[in-house]
C-alpha cells in the first residue's frame, strides 16, 4: 500500500494541469461537477445532474508556497448557482460571497510510481466544517474526451 503523503507545488501543478477533477455534491448525490484545470491558471467548472450539463463556472487560481503544504487559491468569476441553500454554491449561502477568493489545502495523496487513470487527492477545505474533501483526477491523456467523465 501506498502511503498519503503531502503534496508540494510542483506535484500539484502536474497533477492540475494533466488532469481534470471530478467532485460529487455534498446535498444532492445526482449531481457532480468537472474542473478543467488549465495551465494557464484559469478553471472551468461544468455542473452536472443525472448525467446532463445544467451549466459552466470559471475562474483563476494560483498556487501559494513552494513546498509540502502548497495551498491553491481560487477566484471564481462565474458561479454556475446550486438550488441547495446549504451549498456554498447558492447565492444566500454565507459561503457564497468568499468563492471570489478562498483558500484550498493542502494536498495529500498517495501517487503511484507507474501509470494510473485516477487520483483521488485529498484537501482541507476550509468552509466552516473543516473536513477533508475529495477530488478525484482523471488523467486527460487516458480518457478520449472531458465528456466521458459524465
Amino acid at each position: 500500500m501506498i502511503p498519503l503523503q503531502p503534496l508540494g507545488r510542483c506535484s500539484l501543478k502536474g497533477i492540475f494541469t494533466q488532469h481534470y477533477a471530478k467532485y460529487l455534491s455534498q446535498h444532492d448525490p445526482s449531481r457532480f461537477y468537472l474542473i478543467n484545470y488549465l495551465d494557464n491558471g484559469q478553471f472551468l467548472t461544468q455542473t452536472h445532474q443525472e448525467n446532463k450539463l445544467l451549466g459552466t463556472g470559471w475562474g483563476t487560481y494560483n498556487f501559494l508556497g513552494s513546498g509540502v503544504g502548497c495551498k491553491v487559491n481560487i477566484r471564481y468569476e462565474k458561479v454556475f448557482p446550486s438550488p441547495n441553500a446549504r451549498s456554498p454554491m447558492h447565492p444566500e449561502n454565507p459561503f457564497y460571497p468568499e468563492l471570489r477568493d478562498y483558500q484550498i489545502g493542502p494536498f495529500y495523496a498517495a501517487v503511484p510510481r507507474g501509470p494510473y487513470t485516477w487520483l483521488p487527492v485529498l484537501y482541507n477545505q476550509i468552509q466552516g466544517d473543516l473536513g477533508f474533501k475529495v477530488l478525484n483526477f482523471y488523467k486527460k491523456g487516458s480518457i478520449k474526451n472531458y465528456e466521458t467523465l459524465v
